[in-house]
């Protein structure tokens, strides 16, 4: 067979470019946006109109304060990436203040002051969500119950973000914690009156399907981050691996409380409650804090599956993937020092 041999230097396909690979992740959360609006109503996109513009310009600022083109961050579409899982992580009808409070911080303080793009150690979108979730906790914990016969129209979604206007808690809407926490406190309240783990999540998934918006918005999730990883734009690496270890640490855990008394989510909920494929294929994907080498990269994906677990089971937040996905990223600089191989000829690390 003959090769066809051609001297440097080479072309790079368009295909690894960055702004190519971020364009390519905003259209694979494309369906997520859409089963968003339509599960929880037009809060979005007042929250994308008032966090991508706003990220562009903190970013503008810093980029040309540190010396560089204020259009360099506009042309890689990073913090439009950073702005859409923002969004989505958040509740629909959160304050607009909080939403630029958040986005700010994401751009400023986690992105910019650590070296911009490709610097950053942490997330900024998870991030930013735990900043607020920690000072706001009451606001970033009141998601609305969708009623599809009665919504709320760009005007009224508008009057609920500016503050001038409250959710009122009737029939066509009402407001309730996240779906993890609801499912945590009826757990709870079984465990005390049964003692036990009822395991068969079959019958419970399919209650799921027809109440918990959630689930629709994992499998958005998950057909996305399918199309991303079969068109290369994802690695296959971390999010089969996060997806392993979460099935095996849920099944671990529902074992053990089964025999110690314990509430423990059964392990298929765990898949479509929450933000687990958000995590799987859009937040412990990110090329920039992850770890480097394909090794390393499977290790950080079951450190943050099963922090995941563990904090769901255990902790006092429901739903934990921001969370194990900052812890996860402080690991990786030790990841990356065990998992980088040496020069060749010499016993240092790269």
């Amino acid at each position: 067979m003959k090769f066809l041999l051609e001297n440097s230097p080479h072309d790079r396909s368009d295909k690894n470019k960055t702004s190519v690979i971020m364009f390519m992740i905003i259209a694979g959360m494309i369906p997520a946006v859409i089963m968003h609006i339509y599960c929880f109503g037009l809060g979005l996109i007042w929250h994308l109109l008032i966090s991508c513009p706003l990220a562009a310009l903190a970013e503008s600022v810093c980029l040309k304060l540190r010396g560089y083109s204020a259009l360099k961050g506009m042309k890689d579409f990073s913090i439009q990436v950073t702005a859409v899982i923002y969004c989505l992580a958040i509740p629909p009808y959160l304050s607009w203040g909080l939403t630029a409070t958040g986005i700010i911080f994401a751009t400023v303080i986690v992105k910019q002051c650590f070296g911009g793009l490709g610097q950053n150690t942490f997330n900024p979108a998870m991030a930013a969500y735990i900043l607020l979730l920690i000072s706001a906790p009451t606001a970033m914990n009141n998601w609305s119950i969708p009623d599809h016969d009665t919504k709320y129209n760009a005007a009224q979604t508008y009057q609920l973000i500016a503050g001038k206007a409250e959710i009122k808690e009737t029939a066509d809407a009402v407001t309730s914690p996240t779906p993890l926490g609801q499912f945590k406190i009826e757990k709870s309240n079984r465990i005390k009156e049964t003692n036990h783990i009822i395991v068969d999540a079959l019958p419970r998934i399919r209650d799921f399907i027809h109440d918990n918006p959630m689930v629709a918005m994992n499998i958005a999730y998950f057909f996305g981050g399918l199309l991303l990883m079969l068109f290369g734009y994802v690695s296959t690496s971390q999010p089969v691996t996060f997806l392993v270890v979460l099935m095996g640490t849920a099944f671990l855990y529902s074992y053990l409380g089964r025999i110690y008394g314990f509430p423990a989510i059964a392990p298929i909920e765990h898949l479509v409650i929450g933000a687990s494929m958000m995590g799987a294929f859009f937040i412990i994907t990110d090329p920039v804090s992850s770890p480097t080498m394909v090794t390393g990269k499977i290790i950080s994906a079951a450190i943050i599956a099963f922090l995941v677990v563990t904090i769901r089971t255990f902790g006092s937040y429901p739903d934990a993937v921001a969370f194990a996905a900052l812890l996860g990223n402080s690991f990786n600089p030790l990841i990356n020092k065990l998992v980088t191989p040496s020069r060749f000829g010499s016993a240092e690390k790269i």
